[in-house]
């Protein structure tokens, strides 16, 4: 080029003149570009020497080599979020440090070059994100974080502030963190809960939280830009947004962007208020979750049969140990002509994936939203706690876990020591809405489900307040109109009889072992001997009779006896019988109610387990034996039906029957119940031989069952005191399963049988193991007087029962 245009060439131009300032600028921004990969290096001293360069670059040519200052401040911002504490300190260092001693206009130049960069780098963010360079990810979300920081902290923000109140801006700003945030869901989140213990502690994580794109450790740098941005004034503007998307799209994304802002303390607590306040709208709150075609069409005769059971009815309740102006006059005016609700809505798979990813972080949500208000959240915990207690109350194991988290927020951010502390304090409120849902509500699941919660987190102190409700329970379940709730009945019964066996421990219900002795039976023979020998010594032995007195004295002394005793009968007072408790009344009620569900199509497993618990607290009672009886008739048809599900449970209830009542049941039961456990032990000890540890056999249903009858029957034979031939018929029933080719757990049920036998009756068990071995060994006694014994029951001639033959008798085994 010419001189006249104003150009030279690089040889030409003066040293350090502009031209040659801007010539070495250009040049040095060259070199800086390819020095910024290198901010992703895996070593970190590699990055700490580049952000020692960049640093020198912002602090000794901030004026001569300014193309490459922008991009030495990126590469410090994205750094000072580093993993390693040298290279992040020297970096926020290095920031703070150049913009506490730029100029005013030179700090205001580079805050809308920052600016600009940030919303570059939101428009990049989507597509790094969904490419497979995880180091770049995590420099990207880093670099973003230190946007949000520098730009945040201007004394007042209002750049980023009218920057993203531009509708093109607050979209990129949104669809960026959409993308950051987005969520897996897969078929694991509809898990459900196997066994639930309130108790068991809080999850600390999150685990229904799996990102998609984000790298491990990237959802923390995701979530902190958000908190970043609502510690801002644009706080607003970006929750008015996202609560937009949520509302339209039911997106987990958004509820989980939405979850971060209200934890920010420095966020406005109105703009918490608003989220919260949509969290727990019904419709957001109550998200279908089963999937599937939902029940049958309701007809005309799904109507409530108010002979059985009227909700409308006036009366008055007052709770026990409030003042007498809480008295609640329970009414509802539904009129009789209203239809049945419709049953909860069904969903397809997919949709159910996402609505329990939905829902868990809107439980969550509740939570954390304590924790920012926490004086502020008072107002709406009547609000939220008995949405709580439902969550954990789910038959899904997420969403149990996230209510177990939210309600222990919730204590912390009201101060209480405990869960149970929490629901104590609030127990008038709680009571109050369980009793107005089942009063009012026709569909009153949810009802049943805070009841439940609410007895495993009390204490017996709360017993008063629950007997009202448990009562309403028992006459609601009566009603057909309510029979699609009656797993939920069933689980209130059985939850309220776990709390009363736990507050009301009877030491007598222990079932105490029979104490360990040595045992001779050839002793045993020769005390029998010694025995006899003593009464025909003592028959032959002749006395008069009387003691020597004459007819007339023994008459006088008869007739003195007689008149003693009439005086005695005329001053006995009778006694008056105590009245029964409360809490045991009540219990007999759910026996018998549980008794007629037991007979049913639905529930039975549950009716039957609810029933056996119900009289192991009514052991001792003068209400067992009558319901002991009642509870008969179903048992026994559950053991002719030989549904296996239901066949467990009935051997459960079964042994605690025989425990409780002893041999009142003991004719019935060997008659009726005992041969149904017997051929079903016969029959399929054929179908489990051979069958090892990786065969399919030990998954099924029938292996479970007879795993359950062999640990029943060392239970029932001392409580219903077996002998002879019943016995018999027990054993003989067992033999099948001392053989080595059966599955472990079967054998080992069958030696602790016969272990629980021998201490019961050791000469039927040693007679009868005698003849299973059939062996030709002679037992000579020391005594000359007895004859010798053929076969012994140590030595079987099957060498598969050899093991555990030995292990009844503790011989060592080879």
């Amino acid at each position: 080029m010419s001189e006249k245009d104003g150009c030279k060439k690089p040889k030409e131009i003066t040293k350090r003149s502009p031209e040659w300032y801007t010539m070495a600028g250009d040049k040095l921004m060259l070199v800086t570009k390819s020095l910024i990969a290198l901010r992703t290096h895996e070593h970190h001293k590699v990055r700490k020497e580049l952000s020692v360069f960049c640093s020198r670059l912002l602090t000794e040519c901030n004026t001569t080599m300014q193309p490459s200052i922008p991009l030495a401040l990126d590469v410090l911002i994205a750094l000072s979020k580093d993993e390693y504490s040298q290279v992040s300190d020297y970096c926020a260092t290095a920031v703070s440090t150049y913009f506490s001693t730029a100029a005013k206009d030179a700090k205001n130049k580079t805050m809308d070059s920052l600016c600009e960069n940030f919303f570059t780098t939101l428009t990049c963010l989507p597509r790094v994100l969904n490419n497979v360079d995880s180091a770049r990810k995590l420099s990207t979300l880093n670099l973003l974080h230190g946007y949000i920081q520098v730009l945040g902290s201007e004394p007042p923000p209002q750049r980023v502030v009218s920057a993203l109140s531009v509708h093109t801006n607050m979209q990129c700003l949104c669809n960026a963190l959409l993308e950051a945030a987005a969520l897996d869901a897969d078929l694991t989140l509809l898990s459900t809960v196997a066994t639930r213990d309130v108790l068991a502690g809080a999850v600390t994580d999150s685990p229904w939280v799996r990102p998609r794109c984000v790298p491990a450790g990237g959802l923390r740098r995701v979530a902190a830009c958000v908190r970043g941005l609502a510690a801002t004034r644009a706080a607003d503007l970006l929750a008015d947004r996202l609560m937009q998307v949520a509302l339209q799209h039911k997106l987990p994304d958004a509820f989980l962007l939405l979850n971060w802002i209200g934890s920010e303390p420095k966020a406005p607590t109105s703009l918490i208020e608003r989220i919260l306040n949509l969290y727990i709208q019904e419709d957001m709150w109550y998200l279908p979750l089963e999937v599937g075609g939902g029940e049958a069409p309701l007809t005309s005769a799904d109507t409530l049969d108010v002979s059985v059971y009227d909700p409308r009815a006036w009366h008055r309740d007052s709770v026990p140990g409030l003042y007498e102006g809480a008295t609640e006059t329970r009414y509802t005016d539904i009129s009789y002509r209203t239809p049945r609700a419709a049953p909860p809505p069904r969903t397809t798979l997919r949709e159910a994936q996402r609505n329990m990813l939905v829902s868990c972080l809107l439980t969550e949500g509740v939570g954390m939203f304590a924790l920012t208000l926490n004086e502020h959240y008072q107002p709406y915990l009547m609000k939220v706690l008995c949405l709580v207690l439902e969550r954990i109350s789910s038959p899904y194991e997420l969403l149990h876990q996230a209510g177990l988290k939210a309600v222990g927020s919730i204590t912390a951010a009201a101060g209480h020591a405990g869960p149970a502390d929490l629901i104590r304090c609030n127990a008038d409120y709680l009571t109050n809405q369980i009793t107005r849902r089942l009063k009012k509500a026709w569909d009153c699941e949810s009802a049943l489900q805070i009841l439940s919660v609410v007895m495993e987190y009390s204490d017996v102190t709360m017993l008063d307040y629950m007997y009202g409700i448990v009562e309403d329970v028992l006459v609601q379940s009566c009603d057909k109109y309510y029979d699609r709730n009656l797993e939920s009945y069933l689980q209130v019964f059985i939850t309220f009889i776990e709390c009363l066996q736990k507050w009301f421990k009877d030491e007598d219900n222990t079932d105490s072992k029979p104490p360990e002795r040595g045992l001779d039976l050839l002793e045993d023979v020769r005390e029998y001997c010694r025995n006899q020998q003593e009464a025909e010594r003592l028959l032959n032995e002749e006395e008069p009779p009387g003691g020597g007195q004459s007819a007339e004295e023994m008459y006088r002394e008869d007739r003195a006896a007689e008149l003693d005793d009439a005086a005695d009968y005329g001053d006995a007072v009778t006694n008056e019988e105590a009245p029964v408790a409360r809490h045991l009344s009540v219990t007999a009620a759910i026996v018998r109610r549980c008794v007629r569900g037991a007979a049913g199509a639905r529930g039975a497993a549950a009716a039957l387990r609810a029933a056996g618990g119900g009289l192991r607290v009514l052991r001792g009672s003068a209400l067992l034996l009558p319901l002991v009886h009642a509870a008969w008739p179903p048992l026994v048809h559950r053991f002719e039906e030989g549904d296996p599900i239901i066949m467990r449970w009935a051997i459960e209830l079964l042994v605690t029957m025989a425990s409780v009542s002893k041999d009142f049941i003991r004719a019935r039961a060997i008659k009726e119940v005992l041969p149904h456990i017997y051929r079903f032990l016969k029959k399929s000890s054929r179908d489990s031989y051979l069958k090892d540890a990786g065969s399919s056999y030990r998954l099924s249903l029938a292996f479970a069952l007879q795993l359950c009858s062999l640990r029943a029957l060392p239970r029932l034979a001392p409580d219903l005191a077996l002998a002879r031939e019943p016995l018999e018929d027990a054993m003989h029933s067992v033999d099948p399963y001392l053989s080595k080719k059966q599955p472990k757990p079967l054998q080992a049920a069958a030696v602790k049988f016969y272990e629980t036998v021998l201490e019961y009756d050791y000469g039927a068990a040693w007679h009868h193991l005698r003849r299973l071995c059939r062996n030709d060994a002679v037992l000579r006694p020391r005594d000359p007087s007895l004859a010798p014994v053929v076969g012994t029951p140590f030595q079987p001639k099957n060498k598969n029962y050899e093991n555990n033959i030995k292990l009844i008798f503790n011989f060592e085994v080879s």
